[in-house]
C-alpha cells in the first residue's frame, strides 16, 4: 500500500505540516514539500513527466476565474497531471523568490483576515496537490490523463456566468525536465560540477553531521552531478533545491552556506535558474 511509502510519506507530511501551518511560515513548509520531492525518485519522476509540456504562465492566466463577489480567485485544474504541474511550479517561483507569497495570498485568496485566505489556499491547491500524488503513485502513468473535480472551500465557487477557457495545448515549457541543457557549455558544466563536488566533499568530512543527514545530501548531492553532466535543465533546478534547502535544515551544515550561494550565482549566471 502506498501509505507504506516512506518516500510519499514524507512528502505527504510536508503538505499536511504546510496545511496545519500559518501563513507566516508558508515559505519554510514549501521548502519541505520540494525538499521532500526533490529526495525521492518516484515523486521526481512523476513532477518530470507532469511538467513536460505544461506552460505555467498560460496555465496561471487561464486558472483566473471571479467569484460571486467579484474578486479574483484561481480556480482549481481539472486535469490532475496539469493540476500537479501547476502547483509544483506555483512553489518553484515562491522557493526561487520570483513570486511574493504574501502578495500571491493578497491577489487571489483574499479574506478578511490572512489566515482564513492562507488556509483556502492550502485546502484547494495544497491537499489536492498531495492527493493527486497519491492517485498516480497508486494507479500509475494511466491516471495522469483523468479529471478530478475542481476543489473549492469557504463557498469560494468561481462565478458560473462568468466563462473561463480551458488550458490550450501548451507549446512552451513551464519547467522544463527534458530540456537538453545546450545553454550550458563545457566550461559552465566543469564549473558546476568542480562546485557540486566540493560540497559534496565538506559533507563527506563533517564529523559533526549524523549518518542519516551525511546520506541523504551525498544522495541529493549525487543525483545533481548527474543531472549536471547530462545538462538535463528541469532536474539540476528539482535537486538543487532539494540539496539546498535539505541542508538548511540541517544544524551542523552552516558550514556549507557559502557553497551553496556561489552554486547558485552560477547556475543564475548559466541560466538555469
Amino acid at each position: 500500500m502506498i501509505n507504506n511509502s516512506q518516500e510519499f510519506s514524507k512528502f505527504d507530511a510536508a503538505c499536511g505540516e504546510m496545511a496545519a501551518s500559518k501563513y507566516i511560515l508558508a515559505e519554510k513548509k514549501i521548502a519541505g514539500i520540494l525538499g521532500a520531492i526533490a529526495a525521492s525518485e518516484k515523486l521526481t519522476a512523476i513532477v518530470g513527466k507532469c511538467t513536460a509540456d505544461f506552460d505555467f504562465g498560460a496555465a496561471f492566466v487561464s486558472a483566473k476565474a471571479s467569484d460571486a463577489r467579484g474578486r479574483t480567485i484561481l480556480r482549481t485544474l481539472g486535469d490532475r497531471k496539469d493540476a500537479i504541474a501547476f502547483v509544483f511550479c506555483l512553489l518553484m517561483e515562491v522557493d526561487a523568490g520570483k513570486r511574493n507569497f504574501i502578495d500571491f495570498l493578497s491577489g487571489y485568496y483574499s479574506e478578511d483576515d490572512m489566515h482564513d485566505g492562507y488556509k483556502a489556499f492550502c485546502a484547494e491547491q495544497i491537499i489536492p496537490f498531495a492527493h493527486n500524488v497519491r492517485l498516480v503513485l497508486e494507479g500509475g502513468d494511466v491516471l495522469l490523463n483523468d479529471p478530478v473535480e475542481e476543489v473549492s472551500s469557504n463557498e469560494r465557487k468561481a462565478d458560473p456566468q462568468k466563462k473561463t477557457e480551458k488550458p490550450k495545448q501548451f507549446n512552451n515549457i513551464g519547467l522544463k525536465m527534458n530540456d537538453n541543457g545546450e545553454r550550458l557549455t563545457y566550461d559552465m558544466v566543469r564549473d558546476l560540477l568542480e562546485c557540486t563536488q566540493a560540497i559534496s566533499d565538506d559533507v563527506a568530512s563533517n564529523p559533526s553531521l549524523q549518518p542519516y543527514e551525511r546520506d541523504e545530501l551525498i544522495i541529493l548531492l549525487d543525483a545533481l552531478s548527474s543531472a549536471i553532466q547530462t545538462r538535463n535543465i528541469g532536474y539540476i533546478k528539482i535537486l538543487f533545491i532539494g540539496a539546498k534547502n535539505t541542508a538548511a535544515c540541517i544544524s551542523a551544515s552552516k558550514n556549507l552556506f557559502p557553497h551553496f550561494q556561489n552554486l547558485f550565482g552560477m547556475l543564475k549566471g548559466s541560466g538555469v535558474l
